[in-house]
């Protein structure tokens, strides 16, 4: 899983898979969508 926090301070886990580097190296703003799950907050 991998955590993302947004400007709030609320911590969020997605599963993005086995080209999970490839994909958090090409992200550039906060975009949550529905797969994410809330861990905190």
């Amino acid at each position: 899983m991998t955590p993302i926090c947004n400007y709030q301070r609320v911590l969020y886990e997605a599963n993005l898979g086995k080209d999970t580097v490839a994909i958090a190296e090409r992200m550039t703003r906060y975009n949550p969508n529905a797969s994410r799950k809330k861990i905190n907050g």
